[in-house]
């Protein structure tokens, strides 16, 4: 009830999805897989079967979901995990260079 679904999304057998859900294009679902409400996936995000989505959930654009996601947190990646972790993982790997031409002299 309220769902959206954009183009070129696919939603395997069994797939449960709740009120008020958001998919943008280019998201795939895995079977068996449970979207609780109020959730948005960014277009091109991926899903495995038989994993939970929590409610007020938002998966960031191109995001690989590989086990079930808490409620109420926002996910990038792939693996997905939490964007604000993910976010500081990203900016530590432009500080590798300078660590090891530090480390090895």
């Amino acid at each position: 009830e309220g769902s959206k679904l954009d183009c070129q999304v696919h939603i395997g057998h069994g797939v449960v999805i709740g009120k008020n859900c958001l998919l943008a294009g280019q998201v795939g679902v895995g079977g068996k897989t449970v979207i609780e409400d109020n959730v948005v996936l960014y277009g091109q995000v991926g899903v495995i079967q038989r994993v939970r989505i929590g409610r007020d959930a938002v998966v960031l654009a191109g995001a690989g979901v590989s086990k079930s996601l808490e409620g109420g947190k926002v996910y990038f990646g792939a693996p997905a995990s939490e964007a604000p972790t993910k976010y500081r993982e990203i900016a530590a790997l432009r500080h590798l260079p300078e660590f090891f031409k530090n480390y090895y002299r």
